[in-house]
């Protein structure tokens, strides 16, 4: 047998994303207006979802953190698709 590469596992400690609170594209959606623009590091712990209602209607997921420093909901400055399917298993709803 040959090692042909070593891989680092999937885990949501491993999975890492750098990213500023406040800083999503449905920002005029939030009441609060509360948001500290702090820059942080998360990882997939750190990820929950809300239910968002849509333009047509229907109900969607929203992957984003709340915020350690003002306890803010900021949605996740990547498109859903591009977040692992272990990540979001694991994300609750916040």
């Amino acid at each position: 047998m040959k090692l042909l590469t070593k891989t680092k596992r999937e885990t949501l400690e491993a999975w890492k994303l750098t990213m500023v609170c406040g800083d999503d594209r449905n920002l005029w959606k939030t009441m609060s207006n509360q948001h500290c623009f702090v820059k942080m590091e998360i990882n997939g712990n750190d990820v929950g979802y809300r239910m968002v209602t849509t333009q047509e209607g229907g109900e969607k997921k929203s992957y984003g953190v709340i915020c350690p420093e003002c306890g803010e909901f900021t949605e996740l400055p990547i498109d859903a698709r591009e977040i692992p399917a272990y990540v979001k298993y694991h994300a609750m709803e916040v």
